[in-house]
Parts: C-alpha cells; structure tokens; sequence
C-alpha cells in the first residue's frame, strides 16, 4: 500500500483550519451585529425625532405677518384707527375685534 505524502490526521493544520473557520464566523456576526446596533440606533433617532417635533395646532390665526422681536409695531397706525383696524377686519376676519386701549 502506497502512503499518501498528505498525512490524514495533521494537528496543526486541523488547529489553523478550526481557528480559521471559527474566526470568520466571529467576524461575520460582529459585523451582522454592528449593522443590526447601527438599524435599530437610525430607528431610534428617528423616532425621537417624530416625537420631539413640534406640530402645529391647527391653522394658524388670520393676520399680518410680524418681525423678530417687535413683531406687528409698525403696523399699529398712529391716527384713524378705526379705519386700519375694519379694513384688517375684512381683510383676516373676526379674529381682530379691536386694540388695546391706551391709557
């Protein structure tokens, strides 16, 4: 009977084949794993997202459009009041009634 040059049973190549194997499947889940942590953290930004957002109530209310920090001061009229304050009454509805009175 002929031998074979290849030995049937060679322990070191056994040991590199089972690490080899065993270390590629280590490396298939970590990576599995890392893109299963990394779905559900998108999942969780985006959710807090949708929660955290501001929806608005409804439409807002009729009127001017104010600015930053004085907000409608130049569209108070000065004189003929009464005359600004029906025209923006027709013009945005019966959401303005009338101003604040001054004292």
């Amino acid at each position: 009977m002929p031998r074979s040059s290849i030995p049937l049973y060679n322990p070191p190549l056994l040991l590199l084949s089972f690490f080899l194997v065993h270390f590629s499947f280590l490396l298939i889940m970590s990576l599995m794993t890392q893109a299963v942590n990394l779905a559900l953290a998108v999942l969780a930004l985006w959710l807090l997202k949708k929660v955290t957002e501001k929806k608005p109530l409804g439409r807002p209310i009729p009127g001017p459009k104010g600015w930053p920090i004085i907000g409608n001061l130049l569209d108070v009229p000065t004189e003929v009041e009464y005359k600004v304050f029906s025209q923006w009454k027709q013009k945005y509805g019966e959401w303005l009634t009338r101003p604040p009175s001054r004292d």
